[in-house]
């Protein structure tokens, strides 16, 4: 996100991996107009050298993405509404686990990124907090942590408990129960004592 919107101010061209319509990966040149937030979607709208024509691409299905040094000339009209420039953006705190240290390099600024000495990457970044976003959290796979802002992080634990549940509704599931007072003597409180009639449990 944060390496798109750079692309877009330098008016650097980009080189994407896209999955098209025809579920087929292709590899677009493209020049980075405006981000769109359009159907619950994140998108590129950009000029394709491909097809010589502006196009739109949905951010979820760009598998790698490249900004160029090479930057183009061509002032492109924005006809969509909804720019980038007026939507709510917040900082965000995440911790990276090193195994993923390549998937960061390729998708934040390098400015933006601090290696820890146990080898994890803190990653502070401003983005739009939605749905686009809580499914990119989701490709690490367990291998990243949000440290701020406080919402964020329990919205990804309600979607995360949400999908177990989801997925193991039907399997059985063994729930420990511990009493307050387990142990002997059992010492109930004078207002219970002889109430039930069977014993102090």
């Amino acid at each position: 996100f944060s390496m798109i919107k750079e692309a877009i101010i330098n008016h650097r061209i980009v080189s994407i991996i896209y999955l098209n319509s025809r579920n087929k990966d292709e590899i677009r040149n493209t020049h980075p107009v405006q981000l769109i937030f359009r159907g619950n979607a994140w998108y590129l709208y950009a000029f394709c050298e491909l097809r010589q024509a502006m196009r739109l691409f949905k951010l979820n299905r760009i598998y790698d993405i490249t900004v160029q040094n090479q930057t183009y000339d061509t002032s492109y009209e924005c006809n969509y509404e909804l720019k980038i420039d007026n939507v709510s953006e917040e900082v965000i705190k995440l911790k990276f686990d090193e195994s993923v240290a390549y998937r960061i390099y390729d998708e934040f600024n390098k400015d933006l990124i601090q290696k820890e000495d146990d080898g994890s990457y803190i990653v502070t970044s401003k983005m739009p907090i939605d749905s686009w976003v809580h499914g990119y959290l989701l490709t690490y796979m367990g291998k990243v942590k949000v440290l701020e802002p406080l919402h964020l992080k329990e919205e990804m634990k309600e979607i995360i408990n949400r999908m177990y549940i989801e997925e193991n509704n039907k399997d059985p599931f063994f729930l420990y129960f511990t009493l307050t007072e387990p142990h002997v003597p059992r010492m109930p409180a004078t207002m219970f004592k002889g109430k039930s009639g069977l014993g102090f449990r």
